[in-house]
């Protein structure tokens, strides 16, 4: 009797964005979705296999959490709406509006109405499982050290009210009219910027929450107003238009791949743009493309400043094959994003520690020097 058994593996993109699946809810939604589109599996099935028990729940929980943030509620929640007829592009949107993407939930309504969802959920699955790489690389980078900085700040609040003053006390019965070194000099400047952190840390952590409140419920607005302000800062302004062209490949190789033409793929994609100035550019190339020029010239008169992508699209339109173009634009600035990621989380993560050093070293200091003047006077 032969037993055969067959691996399955999950991984992540390594050299090739191409054949690993994000382990991250919404990209591993979308590939599940686009595995299932593609088997003709039912999709309230698929979703199902995603959520913590497998198994559908009492509709009364769902009932009397409707809005719920919690993500297996709202597989759940999706589920039943799919077993009730629902449409699959308004259970997404009705349920996982907080956690999709806006363009993911259009490119799955437009794909639905015209029948093309095998043609079109891969390609955005895979934009998604991008787009989730880059993401999960920031936060294991920067966890750790993170971490540790709230932890150190959460000591040094309870240094700067309870310990230090009753230090200070001992300090001056004993050395009366003596400096104390964590008044005096580069540590007391420091030990005061730090205390006033520490005294001011619930407020600090209030006002953290707020904005996370705030973020949480108009997140895209935010995020749009964040990157417009931050695309007047050099350093910042090549990597996130970098991204923003990241998506915008990833979109438009999308909808080329799924039968539309160069114009409606712009059209589509600056529709579900997140990015305002990237939208203001590409809605100046489509009117110029309405009034008749070619959209390979209208594309150069968005002035994006990338020759090597410009160049890449000026091949593939020679070659009529502009989804090829698009296509390999897309693993090229995913692959130039990966390398500013490593770059950025390294610098960042050094960063982190030098001030968690920094930190830890001068409160060190000063109850060392401290110490020894004590000694030295007795």
């Amino acid at each position: 009797m032969y037993v055969i058994t067959q691996q399955y593996t999950i991984g992540r993109y390594n050299e090739s964005p191409e054949g690993s699946l994000s382990t991250t809810g919404a990209a591993l939604l979308a590939s599940t979705l686009a595995w299932a589109a593609n088997n003709k599996i039912p999709f309230q099935q698929a979703i199902l296999s995603l959520t913590d028990s497998g198994c559908p729940q009492h509709g009364l929980v769902l009932f009397l959490l409707p809005n719920s943030r919690n993500w297996n509620m709202c597989l759940q929640a999706v589920y039943g709406d799919l077993v009730n007829g629902l449409p699959l592009y308004q259970a997404l949107r009705k349920r996982l509006g907080y956690f999709l993407p806006e363009y993911y939930l259009q490119a799955v309504e437009k794909a639905e109405k015209d029948g093309l969802l095998p043609e079109i959920l891969p390609h955005f699955a895979k934009r998604m499982n991008l787009a989730s790489e880059i993401r999960y690389s920031y936060r294991t980078t920067l966890a750790l050290p993170f971490l540790e900085f709230v932890l150190i700040l959460i000591v040094l609040s309870g240094l700067t009210i309870f310990i230090l003053p009753n230090f200070q006390k001992i300090f001056n019965e004993l050395l009366g009219g003596m400096k104390v070194p964590f008044n005096s000099g580069f540590t007391g400047s420091a030990l005061r910027i730090y205390s006033l952190f520490g005294k001011n840390l619930f407020y600090l952590l209030l006002s953290g929450w707020l904005f996370l409140i705030l973020f949480r419920n108009f997140r895209s607005v935010m995020t749009m107003i964040m990157e417009e302000i931050l695309m007047f800062i050099p350093y910042f302004r090549p990597q996130l238009k970098n991204m923003a062209m990241l998506e915008l490949a990833a979109s438009i190789s999308s909808y080329l791949a799924a039968g539309e033409d160069i114009f409606n793929a712009m059209k589509f994609s600056r529709k579900a743009c997140n990015h305002l100035w990237l939208r203001r550019k590409l809605g100046r190339c489509i009117r110029q493309m309405e009034n008749g020029t070619d959209w390979l010239d209208a594309w150069r008169q968005m002035k994006l400043n990338q020759p090597l992508n410009e160049w890449i699209i000026c091949n593939a339109a020679s070659r009529q094959n502009i989804a090829a173009g698009f296509d390999t634009m897309t693993d090229w600035l995913y692959h130039t994003a990966i390398r500013n990621v490593r770059k950025n989380t390294f610098w960042l993560s050094l960063l982190c520690v030098f001030i968690n050093a920094t930190i830890v070293f001068t409160i060190a200091y000063a109850v060392f020097a401290s110490l020894v003047m004590i000694i030295q006077k007795l």
